[in-house]
This record gives C-alpha cells, sequence and structure tokens, in this order.
C-alpha cells in the first residue's frame, strides 16, 4: 500500500511517499491540529512547526522549512611551472607559454606596493590591469572560504636556500566600468612553505589550514604567488621547475 502525504511548507508543498509492508489503519499524528483520518488513498496533511506520522512499523517526520546546514565543498587546482629571478613576490602571467599551463614567474617588483615594504607584507596594492596581466589566478563564483590548499613539485637548479614560499591572495572585484589604472588590495590569505635543502632535482611538498581572514564574496579574485625563502635571491632560477596546486573550499 502507498500513501501519500502533502505538506504545504510556508507556502511551498513537499511530496512524500512512505511504503508500509503492512496495511496501514491509522495515522498518529503529532505536531498537527487539523489533519484529517488515514484512508486507503491517502491523507493529506497541513504542516505547520512539523509533522511526525508514527504507523506501527516506525515513524516519518516531515519538518518545517527552514533550519538545516550546508557542508558544501569544492577544489580549485592550477599546475605549470615556476621561478624567480630576484628576491620578490612572483606572480601568475596571463599570456602563458603553453595555453593548459599556469605560469608563475612574473615578478612583481615596480608593479606592487607592498605594505610594509618588504615581501613578507601581509597585503599589497596594484593596479587593475596589472592585477590582471600578473597576479590574478582567477574569480570565486560564489560566497565561500578558502580552508586549505597544498602546493607540491621539484625544481631542477641548486639555490643557496631552498625555500620557497607559496601564498593564496585575495581582492575584492572592482566595479564594471571602473578605470583599469584604479588600485585593488590584494590580502595574503595563507602560505605554505616548501622547507628544501637548496639542493637541486628535489621535490618538495607543503599544505596549510586556515581557518581565519579566509572568506571570499562572489565575484571575488584569488591568486597564487611563489617568492624566494631565507637567504635565497639566486638570480635566474631554471624555468623547468614543476608545480601543482590544490585547494579546498566551503559554500557560505
Amino acid at each position: 500500500m502507498l500513501v501519500t502525504a502533502l505538506a504545504p511548507l510556508n507556502g511551498s508543498s513537499c511530496n512524500m511517499a512512505y511504503r508500509n509492508p503492512n496495511p496501514v489503519t491509522h495515522f498518529e499524528v503529532s505536531g498537527q491540529s487539523n489533519a484529517e483520518p488515514a484512508s486507503d488513498n491517502g491523507v493529506t496533511l497541513v504542516a505547520g512547526s512539523g509533522v511526525t506520522l508514527t504507523t506501527g512499523s516506525g515513524s516519518v517526520t516531515i519538518a518545517a522549512s527552514g533550519g538545516g546546514s550546508s557542508s558544501d565543498t569544492f577544489s580549485v587546482d592550477h599546475f605549470g611551472r615556476f621561478r624567480w629571478a630576484n628576491n620578490n613576490i612572483h606572480g601568475h602571467l596571463t599570456y602563458t607559454e603553453y595555453s593548459r599551463y599556469s605560469y608563475v614567474n612574473q615578478t612583481l617588483d615596480g608593479k606592487v606596493t607592498y605594505s610594509d615594504g618588504t615581501i613578507d607584507c601581509a597585503s599589497f596594492t596594484s593596479s587593475i590591469v596589472n592585477s590582471l596581466l600578473y597576479i590574478r589566478s582567477g574569480i570565486v563564483a560564489v560566497d565561500c572560504t578558502l580552508d586549505a590548499f597544498t602546493v607540491d613539485g621539484y625544481w631542477t637548479v641548486n639555490l643557496s636556500d631552498g625555500n620557497a614560499k607559496w601564498s593564496m591572495w585575495r581582492a575584492p572585484a572592482p566595479a564594471d566600468g571602473t578605470d583599469y589604472d584604479d588600485l585593488v588590495t590584494w590580502t595574503r590569505v595563507g602560505s605554505v612553505t616548501w622547507p628544501g635543502t637548496g639542493t637541486d632535482d628535489t621535490y618538495n611538498k607543503g599544505s596549510v589550514t586556515i581557518s581565519s581572514g579566509n572568506s571570499y564574496d562572489a565575484g571575488d579574485w584569488f591568486a597564487l604567488t611563489v617568492q624566494p625563502g631565507g637567504s635565497d635571491v639566486y638570480t635566474g632560477s631554471s624555468t623547468n621547475n614543476a608545480f601543482s596546486m590544490s585547494s579546498k573550499w566551503s559554500v557560505s
């Protein structure tokens, strides 16, 4: 026997089907004052704050609208090559040599203003046009938080100090029609450091979990950068250094 309950919830409808192997002779209804008696063809209930249907073998609850929670997550991946030419942050070059790959090699020297004058700054400003050409990696489509990211890869040159600091950044998108010389502010959200020894032909990896200052609004920009750590200011690192990044995001 198939019993169908129709429960309008705050102006909407919810269809529920409950299949019982035993004949259903009655329903005990809690949370509902104006239910009709059960019949062979079904029972219609008008839900208030929630309805529970109880049969001899169990119960089915029709919850009121609202409440609940979301645990939707998604990931963003980047992979490609990277290099640095001096002691500076390096961003994503828009016009890559191979379109399938990200090429993180563009020095931001002269294109940004660091908040504290150092490459370990918490934020920097840059023009819209420089952000589009040399910094931005993508746009977030929904309100969300960046929860964690991992970067791994290798380098083929023997550097003086093998640290490589990878960072994810956030910038609010400017309004449509804004002059592209106007400034935007990029804020560092989190960083991963490869604590390498400087040896060439070495695989490295690192991960970070982020719990604060990691909220993005729909339409915000994000960027992945790399910079030398420690005392490493090697000039002309190889273009054959490779990386892959995977990030985890939660929908707000």
